[in-house]
């Protein structure tokens, strides 16, 4: 089931007129122009749902703008049989383009062929990359944003001491990207010892709960290492077994914010957040009408990591409350007259790693 953010990419009155299922877009009355499919892989984390909001808005905006006759929108709750089962029946739709933010980087391989088969471009976005060289690609620097997040907390600990790594979810490109880049980061600083690596998903709860297990066996530690979405549960999990604020850099969790917010009111504490920018969400669907309509765009686009300051972070907890997690809002415009400035050429050349 999709989230309600996600439902409502969809008109759920119209939906419901034509007994059709509500995941699936609902087409104005001879409306005319392309038809987007949209698969969500996973829906379990704030930063997911800033995304779906994102997906949500732009997929609004084309709507406003007749742009789209119709888009399906699925949900593959984090399953890659039921993502290639979804792509399969948007291939026998016929829709104008598909888009996928990938739960496997091979398992969806065949289906992707299929597509180019039936002739109907696909981009992949988020969480990729694919291994197929097939489909374009929307993703960040995993390896590159990730490998700055952690030297800056590295040179916080003065380049000495024990860290705890909590990773996310494993199987995807983007937690092998951000591992890669942990790693680089790390041959620099031999003083720094990491005495345990976890899971978390990109979900403080899942986070927290990990922690918490790993902690009674662990000497102290002196710095939490995270992808993005696992520092705040974590601190949780140290609050709760009565150990220190540990050297820590965020994911742009609203959470998160907050807690460096009240923090820096107390004691003067100041860090950095960053992380991939849900805002990537509106930037694939734009890039998808771009395919869909026939234009032309680079194979392969980084989107912009988003950082947060301290001097920026009253305002990003503003706009992020009610949904979980910082993000920006590209327009169409915008996203349109950025696409070649952003392409990366070849995988290696965009820091993904596979």
């Amino acid at each position: 089931m999709l989230t309600s953010r996600a439902k409502r990419l969809v008109i759920a009155a119209c939906a419901l007129a034509l007994g059709a299922s509500v995941l699936s877009g609902c087409a104005t009355a001879g409306a005319s122009g392309p038809v987007l499919g949209i698969s969500i892989g996973f829906a379990n984390n704030t930063w997911n749902q800033a995304l779906i909001h994102e997906v949500d808005t732009a997929v609004g905006n084309l709507q406003a703008r007749h742009e789209v006759a119709d888009v399906k929108v699925e949900n593959a709750n984090n399953d890659v049989s039921s993502q290639v089962s979804q792509v399969q029946d948007m291939i026998l739709n016929r829709v104008s383009a598909i888009l996928i933010q990938p739960t496997s980087t091979a398992g969806l391989n065949g289906v992707i062929t299929s597509a180019q088969r039936a002739h109907i471009p696909v981009l992949v976005f988020a969480e990729g990359p694919v291994t197929s060289t097939v489909p374009y690609e929307l993703e960040s620097d995993f390896s590159g944003g990730q490998e700055q997040r952690i030297e800056y907390l590295l040179k916080q600990m003065h380049g000495r001491g024990n860290v705890l790594s909590i990773r996310g979810t494993a199987g995807t490109g983007a937690d092998a990207g951000f591992e890669h880049g942990t790693q680089d980061a790390l041959r620099k600083y031999p003083g720094i010892k990491v005495v345990n690596t976890l899971y978390g998903d990109w979900d403080d709860s899942i986070s927290e709960d990990a922690v918490q297990k790993a902690l009674p066996g662990l000497p102290p530690v002196q710095g939490i290492i995270d992808q993005g979405g696992e520092a705040y549960g974590a601190l949780q999990a140290f609050a709760a077994d009565g150990r220190g604020v540990p050297a820590v850099e965020g994911g742009n969790r609203t959470n998160f914010l907050q807690w460096w917010q009240q923090q820096h009111a107390k004691t003067g504490f100041t860090t950095i957040s960053s992380e991939m920018d849900p805002g990537i969400g509106a930037a694939a669907v734009y890039e998808g009408y771009q395919l869909a309509t026939g234009k032309t765009v680079p194979k392969r686009v980084n989107f912009p990591y988003l950082t947060i300051p301290q001097n920026q972070l009253d305002a990003y907890i503003k706009s992020s409350e009610g949904i979980g997690c910082a993000f920006t809002d590209p327009a169409l415009d915008y996203v349109v007259s950025h696409l070649s400035a952003w392409s990366c050429g070849s995988k290696a050349d965009c820091g993904w790693v596979q």
